[in-house]
């Protein structure tokens, strides 16, 4: 069988270079260099893919509820199944975030820190959390008239949802009554929480993260308490432990959070 001319160029150079001594050293310090000067790109490389893992957008896609579908997407039915009671023995923070959200980039760390504890910590259930985008693109929304996330928010259901969601928290919440009654800067969530209620002309002015702390677990059903137990907007703390730590007060009704 006639073999291939290319592959006959090939062993001649390769023969050539075995056989010509003087040419050897220059190729491993050709290959040592290449080697060399590939290092800053292949490091570039690991860090962006590293900060890509790392970021806010990226833990909290790992735990998104979709828009996707309209009134049949997993979020409608999310809030439909905690308006009905339909999710017992379930606990785990409800977060409304945005691609590009600072507050959301700082929550992050938090929320990520409070996954770190131990379920005796958390109270004997497991940390859980459920995030929707605000800002999220569906296949589906050239549908709409407005955005997927919009549809959403203002649709019958979640907007009762919002509804009894707000008066619930401003008549009960130990923290909103400790924190934030009277209130209406900014920064504090009584006039947030109104608007929250109100609904929006543009879903960019939904505030984020609002966070819902939702609790179906059987302690809270037998204490007759169960659904969503409290709502604010954003997670104070001066590092990823102090935001970590208030979100456990929340989730396990102590510190601000216990009467």
């Amino acid at each position: 069988m006639k073999k291939s001319s290319n592959g006959n160029i090939f062993a001649r150079i390769w023969n050539w270079i075995k056989n010509t001594a003087w040419i050897q050293p220059l190729l491993i310090v050709g290959i040592i260099f290449g080697i060399i000067f590939s290092i800053p790109s292949i490091t570039s490389a690991i860090k962006d893919a590293k900060e890509k893992n790392d970021s806010a957008e990226t833990f909290y896609a790992r735990y998104q509820v979709t828009l996707e579908g309209k009134e049949n997407s997993a979020a409608q039915k999310l809030i439909n199944d905690i308006a009905d009671e339909q999710l017992d023995g379930q606990k785990f923070f409800l977060v409304f975030v945005s691609s590009d959200c600072s507050a959301c980039e700082e929550a992050k760390d938090g929320f990520a820190e409070l996954k770190n504890y131990t379920t005796s910590e958390l109270g004997g259930n497991k940390f859980a959390l459920k995030t929707i985008f605000t800002d999220e693109e569906t296949d589906d929304q050239d549908e709409l008239s407005t955005t997927p996330f919009l549809n959403f928010l203002t649709s019958d259901d979640t907007t009762s949802f919002m509804n009894t969601t707000v008066d619930w928290v401003q008549q009960n919440s130990i923290y909103y009554s400790k924190h934030m009654l009277g209130k209406s800067s900014f920064a504090d969530a009584d006039s947030i929480l109104d608007s929250i209620s109100n609904g929006y002309e543009e879903s960019s002015s939904f505030q984020t993260p609002t966070v819902f702390l939702v609790d179906f677990s059987q302690e809270a059903i037998d204490a007759g308490n169960q659904g969503v137990k409290e709502a604010f907007v954003g997670v104070p703390g001066s590092d990823k432990y102090e935001k970590a730590e208030f979100l456990a007060e929340c989730w396990n009704t102590t510190g601000d959070f216990a009467k």
